[in-house]
């Protein structure tokens, strides 16, 4: 016999169980409220989950890394490093806004600094990585180290 779900409100239990888990309604209707209320709340800058969105492909014993980084310079705003097989992504993003209208100033901000690392093979050759920057997506291609061939070697044992 299959087992059968039952929700929490029908057992009693106090904790709901994970397949039951929602947001709640109350937290979900703040965060629209803040969305509409507050551009850097709904751009994201204010949440805990904004991050550097990456997809990974490997094609032809090449790895891509596409990472979204819409409105940054990269020659200013961008850095990647290499690390001991770690690849780092690091972003950082300002912005200033100032309007006059009579007599009163209106002025908005928002800055925010980005990372995301990315495990390569550590004998990648640096110098192989290219990176380019276009329409908003930042294109890095890590060529791959060829396999190399594993030797075997007996080991002579000894009697004594």
């Amino acid at each position: 016999m299959a087992p059968v779900f039952t929700p929490p409100h029908t057992t009693g239990d106090t904790m709901p169980s994970l397949l039951d888990l929602r947001p709640d309604p109350l937290i979900q209707r703040l965060n629209d409220w803040m969305d509409n209320w507050d551009p850097l709340h709904r751009d994201g800058f204010m949440r805990r989950d904004h991050m550097i969105r990456v997809e990974e492909t490997m094609r032809d014993g090449t790895l891509e890394i596409r990472a979204e980084l819409p409105g940054i310079d990269p020659d200013d705003d961008v850095e990647i490093d290499l690390v001991d097989g770690l690849l780092t992504i690091s972003a950082e993003r300002s912005d200033e806004r100032s309007e006059s209208d009579d007599g009163r100033t209106f002025s908005e901000f928002r800055y925010g600094s980005f990372q995301r690392s990315l495990r390569v093979p550590a004998d990648t050759d640096p110098s192989k990585i290219a990176a380019e920057y276009r329409h908003g997506i930042l294109t890095i291609t890590v060529p791959m180290p060829s396999a190399s061939k594993s030797e075997t070697t007996r080991i002579p044992i000894t009697k004594s």
